[in-house]
Parts: C-alpha cells; structure tokens; sequence
C-alpha cells in the first residue's frame, strides 16, 4: 500500500520468545490499512528469522514490511529510527511480547476519522501472571503516566517532530505525551482495549529509576520541586521499594506488587479468557 493509514511499529532485541504472539497479533487484524516497521537491535537469536518467515504472510495481503536490523542505542533511540521510516498517517508502537487486544481492534479504531494528535484507549496490564484493566486517562498527566504508547496511535508527522528523548531509558513515553499535552495537542479518548501489555520489562524492574526519572520530567515542566520534601519522600520510598524487590523471591516479590495494586485501587482484573489460545508458535 503507497499510502497506508497506520505504520505499526515494533521494536525488538534478542525476542524470538516473545515476538512470534506480537507479529501474529498484528498479521490477524481484519484491518488492512497498515504497513508494518521491524526495528531489530541486531539480534544473534531466531528473531529476525521470525520475522523473516511471516514477511511473505503479510506481503501476501498487500501489506508492506519493512525489516531493518542494526545495533542502536537501545529503546527509544531505535523507537526514533523507526519512525522516520514511517510513511503511515498515524503510528503505533506495539513492542516484542505485546499484541493488540483482538483481530478487529485496527478496524474498530480507524472506523472514523480523528482531528486530534493522539488518539488512545484502555491498556489488559499483565503483572506477575495477573491481567489488569488500566484505563487510559490524560486528565492527570501532569501527576504521572496513564496512557500506554501501545494502546495509543499518533499522527506521525508530530512523532517525527516531536521524538522520544533519548536521555531517558525508562520515562521518554511520559516525557514525549507530556510535551504533547504541554504544547496544547489535542487527545480523543476511545472507550475500548487497545492492546495487552506484558508489564515485565526494564520499566517495571526498576522502581527507583523509574520513580527518578518520572520526577524529572514533572521538573523539567516545571510541575514539581526536586528541593522538595515531597519530592524527596517520593525517592525515598521507591528506593525501600526496590531494596525489598531487589532481596525477596520472586513468588513474594509478585505478591507484593499485587498487594500494592490493591492498595492503589488498581486491582480491577481484566478477562483474557481464550485471547492467548490464538498464539501457538508457527515460526522456524
């Protein structure tokens, strides 16, 4: 397709366990629209030859793929390359181990068109084998994250302006949807499941990094005080947080975190009954 509506954008490393569920997620959509950008980090695993044998697969529907891979300078550096390959209207970012909700969430989205800049809906969180509803909310922004990139679609000429701030391993998405709130962008909630996101990666592994750097993009706009009390209290209890993930087991360290959820009001489970039964492995 010359013109396509949306470029899906997946960004892997070292995946072959993972990206099979994420390419057939996307191959399975009844939605066409599309062309599909690979950015691998230059992976010695089976991942690019999973990729490699569904290229045909989606070739075959009309849908172009294109599949670069060489070594970046890690996730948000390779999000950025990514893009200036996108010739899609919108974008989507939908990582290795993560998949769109179900085969008609690509045509239930694009059914209309949008004026907005972003366009975003609910996230299935997955967390120590529990699914959770996390409902897309841009009304609190400017106190922290509650919109996943995976769920949301962003027109592609501001991404390509606007980038990820590669400064940043772990909070570039806040900053980049913060900056978008900030300079008056506008955002259209859909009241859907957009995707299901596997929340085991480096943002959910590290609680003081990701607590210090969400503190330091609420700075840099200026909606927070790093001499504070409160900002000082907030580091301190993501560093006891990750002291006792760091020195727990496993089992206990996931139990922990759904003791927290509940404590946060975050406990609203989300049903996946038979969504997985979809991804059996086909790939070499």
């Amino acid at each position: 397709m010359d013109n396509p509506k949306l470029s899906v954008i997946t960004v892997c490393y070292q995946a072959e366990q993972e990206i099979e569920r994420t390419i057939r997620s996307v191959l399975n959509q009844t939605f066409t629209g599309y062309e599909y950008i690979f950015k691998d980090g230059g992976s010695t695993d089976q991942t690019n030859e999973l990729i490699a044998f569904y290229k045909p697969r989606f070739e075959e529907k009309g849908i172009r793929v294109t599949h670069v891979s060489e070594r970046d300078g890690g996730l948000y550096e390779a999000m950025n390359q990514a893009v200036e390959l996108a010739r899609g209207e919108w974008c989507a970012f939908l990582n290795a181990g993560d998949y769109y909700f179900g085969p008609d969430t690509l045509a239930q989205v694009f059914a209309r068109e949008y004026e907005e800049t972003v366009v975003y809906g609910n996230t299935v969180e997955v967390e120590a084998g529990i699914a959770y509803h996390l409902e897309g909310d841009i009304s609190r922004i400017r106190e922290k994250s509650l919109i996943c990139h995976q769920s949301s679609f962003i027109r592609t000429d501001w991404m390509k302006a606007a980038g990820y701030d590669t400064g940043y391993r772990i909070a570039a998405d806040y900053d980049f949807f913060l900056k978008t709130f900030m300079e008056g962008k506008t955002f259209y909630k859909l009241d859907q499941y957009i995707s299901v996101f596997m929340k085991d990666g480096v943002s959910s592994t590290n609680e003081l990094e990701r607590v210090r750097e969400t503190e330091a993009v609420r700075s840099k706009w200026k909606l927070t005080d790093p001499s504070s009390k409160e900002y000082e209290r907030k580091l301190r209890m993501a560093a006891f947080k990750q002291l006792i993930l760091d020195h727990t087991p496993r089992g206990f360290s996931d139990f922990l975190r759904k003791l927290r959820r509940e404590m946060r009001g975050m406990d609203r489970k989300a049903d996946l009954t038979g969504e997985n039964t979809f991804f059996e492995r086909q790939g070499p």
